[in-house]
């Protein structure tokens, strides 16, 4: 029997559970989805990311006797040719937004497939309220998790050596519309260009992560809200990819906590991981749609969404953190949070536009974490405080960027300026400040009007 191993959010051969896969011969893959790159501009440096961890993963198999075929095409059409190969199995490791879900049901009609379980430590339906129904709010879905979380959530998967089958390997295989070109492989074989921004995950492996999270760990819980400080784990697009196990970073962390560490506060982001996975599978509709059943009437000022979309929105610490979004497809959790509440509060924008355009930007982008967090601070998503939570950006500015050393570092318009004044919406709005917009909106009275607009759309 010949097996296909594919490769898709697990772009590594340690504790990889398909690599554990009982087979008498392999084509081990990786398929760069025709559908899901129409999605990109071919300069894209995500694409970069990617295309050179499958090259990796390619070099990483053949150290170990086997390797990988590259194709680039829509994988119904590729499995279909693959079947007539004589190819008559599939293992890969599952995933759950709607559109994957399809394509895996599309792939099962062609060939026999095996689903495993690997970008997370529970499948979405295993944390469950005692009646029986899904979590809709984290804290009671962090106990049950974190008391259900035991050995056989973080297994490593061992290393299964297996015959690979007879293939041109050192090609990418295009395949569209019945048509098989073979080209060497290259980024630009399949329509997109080498473009390197400074992004810190992708320039540094996870190994070395994990080891630089050992020096932070202790002081993560009070140092991690301060953009400035820069100490968060950075291992977000590694977990995205599956450069690095969950399970493995798990053991990781487990071990830091049998010498002392304290890991209490990391593991909690982990679970928040876990949760939002958990509402998107068993809440579908709020991928696209309000978790909760209102429909507000967003504003939605095309002028305002371009000012927040490339910082100059003129309150400063939107402005640094999407300025920092758009160079290095980073943004940190906090400034997360406080530029999603500006855009739905402070300029009455749906979230979805948003949400939409962190996808097009963030290294780390995990469907479920990004519509949740969106959706979280909207006010409209699975949250025990709903609308009335505002984000103030400048008191979230003097809290945790006192000194205004991030905002300093992205908007330099405003490097002579006393951090007092960059945290002061009234200075701001009464001063020139060469090269640097007045803010686009006072903050009181726009937030105001959400708060009320939002009780009367969610009595109605």
């Amino acid at each position: 029997m010949k097996t296909v191993l594919w490769f898709r959010r697990d772009l590594r051969i340690k504790d990889n559970p398909i690599l554990s896969a009982p087979c008498e011969v392999c084509l081990p893959i990786f398929i760069f989805d025709k559908n899901i790159l129409g999605d990109f501009k071919a300069n894209d440096p995500r694409i970069t990311f990617i295309f050179n961890k499958v090259k990796k993963l390619k070099n990483d198999l053949i150290k170990n006797g086997m390797n990988l075929v590259i194709f680039y095409g829509c994988p119904d059409e590729i499995f279909r040719y693959l079947k007539k190969e004589g190819y008559n199995k599939v293992f890969f490791s599952q995933d759950y937004t709607k559109r994957s879900i399809e394509r895996d049901r599309q792939i099962s009609e062609i060939i026999d497939t095996t689903i495993v379980r690997d970008n997370f430590l529970f499948h979405p339906s295993d944390v469950r309220k005692n009646d029986g129904t899904p979590y809709k709010v984290f804290t009671p879905f962090y106990r049950t998790a974190k008391n259900q979380l035991d050995e056989s959530n973080f297994i490593e998967f061992p290393f299964n050596y297996s015959k690979i089958a007879g293939f041109n390997y050192d090609n990418i295989y295009i395949i569209e519309n019945s048509e098989i070109v073979k080209k060497p492989i290259s980024i630009e074989n399949i329509g997109f260009v080498e473009n390197y921004v400074d992004n810190f995950a992708a320039d540094k492996s996870p190994e070395y992560l994990c080891e630089r999270l050992k020096n932070l760990i202790n002081n993560y819980e009070s140092n991690r809200e301060y953009p400035a400080l820069d100490e968060t784990s950075h291992l977000g697009p590694h977990l995205r990819f599956g450069t690095i196990s969950i399970r493995e970073l798990v053991r990781f962390v487990k071990t830091l906590k049998e010498d002392g560490f304290q890991t209490e506060t990391f593991m909690k982001q982990l679970l928040w991981r876990e949760f939002f996975n958990s509402v998107l599978y068993n809440f579908p509709h709020s991928e696209f749609n309000n978790f909760k059943n209102v429909n507000i009437p967003w504003e939605n000022d095309l002028k305002l969404f371009e000012h927040w979309k490339s910082g100059t929105t003129g309150v400063p610490v939107v402005d640094a953190a999407m300025r920092q979004l758009n160079k290095t497809g980073y943004m940190h959790n906090r400034l997360r949070m406080v530029v999603a509440s500006f855009l739905t509060k402070d300029l009455h924008i749906d979230w979805r536009w948003g949400e939409e355009y962190f996808k097009q930007k963030l290294f780390d982008y995990e469907a479920s974490y990004n519509i949740g967090s969106w959706q979280w601070a909207a006010g409209t998503g699975c949250d025990a405080q709903p609308y009335f939570r505002v984000f103030n950006p400048y008191r979230q500015a003097e809290k945790f960027d006192k000194n205004a050393e991030f905002i300093k570092m992205w908007v330099p318009e405003l490097q002579s300026i006393k951090a007092g004044r960059i945290h002061s919406e009234d200075f701001l709005f009464k001063t020139h400040v060469k090269n640097y917009t007045r803010p686009v909106c006072r903050h009181k009275p726009e937030t105001r009007k959400s708060i009320e607009l939002f009780r009367k759309y969610f009595k109605n």
